[in-house]
């Protein structure tokens, strides 16, 4: 598969985009249907985002339930038209920190994101495509 590397250079970027709160960069990576499905939290149950339109509620979500969300990636790995990302979350807000491990598993087709999915542990995001540490 040729389009790993490209692939990670394009998760990359969504994570830039991410930390920068930049909806029209992240808007360019994703694809038009895109889903996206968060870790569930304390604070918000789980809910998914579909579409550009579903990834822009989503920043609204966190600006109103987060004062900070910040995502740190040690390591990148792909696997066909998937690629893990493994890291941290940092989110405070109402009182609360989170300060949690996170491994993120998105799905690519023509260089867009077409599915994201964020999972506590790093197991099961690497069943997802079929890894193993």
């Amino acid at each position: 598969m040729s389009d790993g590397p490209d692939n990670v250079a394009v998760i990359k970027r969504v994570f830039e985009a991410f930390s920068k709160r930049d909806m029209d960069a992240m808007v360019e990576l994703l694809d038009p249907d895109v889903l996206f499905e968060p870790a569930p939290t304390f604070v918000r149950p789980h809910r998914s985002y579909v579409g550009h339109s579903g990834m822009r509620q989503y920043f609204a979500d966190v600006a109103d339930t987060w004062e900070r969300l910040e995502v740190s990636i040690q390591e990148y790995r792909h696997a066909g038209n998937y690629v893990l990302a493994f890291g941290r979350i940092y989110a405070a807000g109402g009182g609360s920190v989170a300060d949690d491990p996170a491994s993120f598993v998105w799905r690519l087709e023509g260089g867009k994101v077409v599915w994201g999915k964020v999972f506590r542990r790093r197991g099961e995001a690497l069943d997802v495509v079929g890894l193993s540490e």
